[in-house]
């Protein structure tokens, strides 16, 4: 599989549902950037419609799974200093949401996750 060049200024949080629209990013392709400093960006875009998802945790928890549709994007950043940072952005309407964040050091990782408020 090969990657496809996205534009520096397209990979900000704001702009990556314009990707999707304008047809840069197709789903299970994957998209490359580099930055000013040098980092590169990954996005990953999956579409799935869930029906593997669900039969796997139907097989480990032994009871019926509704499969569940999923649309994202996935923004990997590696750091010069060994840091990984992932991002994971839901497709909703015509717009994108933030759902997490996930920072991976040598010796562990932090991982903060964004959910609606009352949920």
């Amino acid at each position: 599989m090969f990657a496809v060049s996205v534009p520096t200024n397209s990979v900000r949080n704001s702009c990556l549902f314009k990707l999707v629209k304008e047809g840069v990013l197709k789903p299970g392709q994957v998209g490359k950037a580099v930055l000013p400093s040098g980092n590169e960006v990954t996005l990953n875009y999956v579409k799935d419609n869930g029906v593997l998802k669900a039969w796997e945790m139907s097989e480990i928890y032994r009871i019926p799974i509704e499969p569940v549709p999923e649309e994202y994007i996935e923004k990997i950043i590696p750091k010069a200093d060994g840091r990984l940072i992932k991002s994971r952005h839901d497709i909703v309407g015509d717009t994108t949401i933030l759902k997490y964040v996930t920072e991976h050091h040598p010796n562990g990782k932090i991982n903060q996750l964004y959910i609606k408020r009352g949920a």
